[in-house]
């Protein structure tokens, strides 16, 4: 055996495997810690043994499950209330909200974060149908632009609007679109 790394990348691969496609269980690092002094204190092949346990479980510590798993393929009906301000994700709005009501009882007052082409104010009520999906074990709901209604905070909508007439003013008033990128970041907190 002149090339050492070649059986180590091999039981690297075949953990990681065996993690994704097969059996999906979630092992401790001092297991893994431990084979390895384990195999420390053996001689020859029980070393060889117990190194290529220590080795084949890294690989399947360092493995990732699958990711975007549909619970459903049923759509879902959701009220909720939002709670982060909605961010850019993929070419679409990305943001939390709380469970207020739904056709699934296990998800009313959780949290979830919900992803649409629709980009709602931040503390209002959204009424969407979208179907739920799971990322690394967080919940998501996936929803489009015509199955989400949405009814606005009306105290947070006041000057939300008080802004954008400050925006439109300050647009108005501005030499070219440079200055007023330059403004707009500096006064509105905006990125043009």
């Amino acid at each position: 055996m002149n090339n050492v790394f070649i059986p180590v990348f091999i039981l690297l691969i075949a953990g990681i495997l065996f993690k994704s496609y097969l059996i999906s269980v979630e092992i401790p690092v001092l297991v893994i810690i431990l084979i390895f002094i384990l195999a420390l204190a053996f001689d020859k092949h029980l070393f060889v043994l117990f190194l290529g346990l220590g080795i084949f479980l890294t690989g399947y510590y360092l493995a990732v499950p699958k990711q975007n798993e549909k619970i459903s393929n049923e759509p879902v009906f959701l009220e909720c209330k939002v709670l982060s301000y909605p961010e850019i994700y993929y070419k679409k709005y990305r943001f939390n909200c709380f469970v207020i009501d739904s056709e699934k009882t296990e998800l009313i007052g959780k949290e979830i974060a919900v992803i649409s082409d629709y980009k709602p104010q931040i503390f209002s009520n959204i009424y969407a149908v979208g179907k739920i999906g799971k990322n690394h074990d967080n919940l998501r709901f996936y929803v489009k632009k015509p199955f989400i209604k949405e009814s606005k905070n009306e105290k947070l909508s006041f000057f939300l609007r008080i802004r954008e007439y400050l925006k439109e003013n300050f647009k108005k008033n501005t030499l070219n679109n440079k200055t007023f990128a330059v403004g707009s970041a500096l006064i509105f907190g905006d990125r043009s």
